[in-house]
């Protein structure tokens, strides 16, 4: 019997130095070093849930606080989620909008758990990486991300770009003429004097070839 997928994580991946970044020394200087644990708490609820978001509504954060023990009233927890979001250690309109605790450095640490898997899928509601912020650092795991559809089916969340045409057919970059590739450009031969020149269509005048000095004096005038 083949095992069944583990949607969360058995573990997730922190730097060493991560409670020296600006946001968590913020949230200490706020609401003190047991506000570190509650977001420690917060990301093990998360990467072992499923894998990349929580639900964290009023029974959810009910429970929490009582996992917590003694010193973790409930109201103090809900004001270290509400601190967390402002920092943007979790992205606050989610929560806002659904009660929902994710971010984007939550998402980059879930895929390099997963960077094994043929697919990966998100939901697209909360998923926030966006082919600017990811799929440059990372094309190839961002191209196993799938978004589960409401029909069951799913749908690759970075598409392939493909240049962007205009109403006749042409590409919109202007840079380059379209038939710049097709007629090469060809180099005429002027002839001036006892000299002879090359010069493309359409190029200005030829510059004077620099006369020769043999006294001091006309170097004296040249500088």
């Amino acid at each position: 019997m083949a095992r069944p997928i583990q949607e969360g994580c058995s573990y997730f991946p922190l730097d060493c130095d991560y409670f020296q970044s600006r946001k968590v020394r913020l949230l200490r200087a706020q609401l003190g070093a047991r506000a570190e644990l509650v977001l420690i708490r917060l990301w093990c609820e998360i990467y072992s849930g499923n894998g990349w978001y929580t639900t964290l509504g009023g029974e959810e954060m009910v429970l929490l606080a009582a996992a917590l023990g003694k010193g973790f009233p409930l109201g103090f927890v809900q004001e270290v989620v509400r601190a967390c979001c402002r920092r943007g250690l979790f992205d606050e309109g989610l929560y806002a909008r659904h009660r929902v605790l994710t971010g984007v450095e939550v998402q980059k640490r879930y895929l390099s758990t997963r960077c094994r898997r043929t697919t990966i899928p998100v939901l697209p509601d909360y998923w926030l990486l966006t082919a600017r912020s990811w799929a440059e650092e990372n094309p190839d795991l961002a191209r196993k991300l799938r978004y589960l559809l409401p029909d069951g089916s799913s749908a690759p969340v970075f598409a392939a770009e493909t240049p962007t045409e205009c109403a006749d057919g042409e590409h919109s970059d202007d840079s380059v003429p379209p038939d710049a590739a097709k007629t090469p450009q060809r180099k005429e031969k002027k002839s001036t004097g006892n000299q002879s020149e090359l010069s493309a269509p359409g190029a200005g005048p030829a510059r004077d070839q620099p006369r020769q000095v043999g006294a001091d004096a006309d170097l004296a005038q040249l500088f």
